[in-house]
């Protein structure tokens, strides 16, 4: 047909945009699953009352159904950003870290250093370095958020 070809496992940025793109299709339903279930237990009568002070759809939104998923949100926030750091098998299936070691990941680089340089010190030592960053990335989005019960 004439189209460029895109090599979508072979080169940069394209092999990002793979794992990238199959990260995303991987997550996204467990995420709208739990979005689908916060946005249904936002109560109808906020909605009705918002209406008859003449809100409108925008205002609503803002201010009734976003207030009321923010700890949802949260949840989905801080398990994407913890599944972000513990993926593998996506990066490992589509490229095995490559072209050269460009989309070798963190904890790939954790599983080399354990199983094929024996290194189980430094592989345990970089296992809890990365999951102290995980704990404070979640405390900061946490504390931006500013949750209110």
């Amino acid at each position: 047909m004439g189209l460029p070809v895109i090599p979508w496992l072979t080169d940069l940025p394209w092999a990002w945009i793979s794992i990238v793109i199959a990260t995303l299709w991987w997550t996204i339903g467990f995420n709208m699953v739990i979005f689908i279930n916060a946005l249904n237990d936002v109560p109808e009568e906020l909605y009705e009352a918002g209406e008859l002070d003449g809100a409108s759809r925008w205002q609503r939104f803002r201010h009734i159904t976003l207030p009321t998923i923010q700890p949802t949100m949260l949840f989905v926030m801080i398990t994407s950003t913890i599944a972000s750091f513990n993926i593998y098998g996506q990066p490992f299936l589509m490229t095995r870290g490559g072209p050269g070691d460009s989309t070798k990941v963190l904890l790939m680089n954790i599983v080399d250093e354990a199983f094929r340089q024996r290194q189980l010190g430094n592989s345990a030592a970089m296992s809890l370095l990365m999951a102290m960053l995980m704990i404070i990335i979640s405390i900061v989005q946490f504390k931006l958020t500013k949750v209110k019960e």
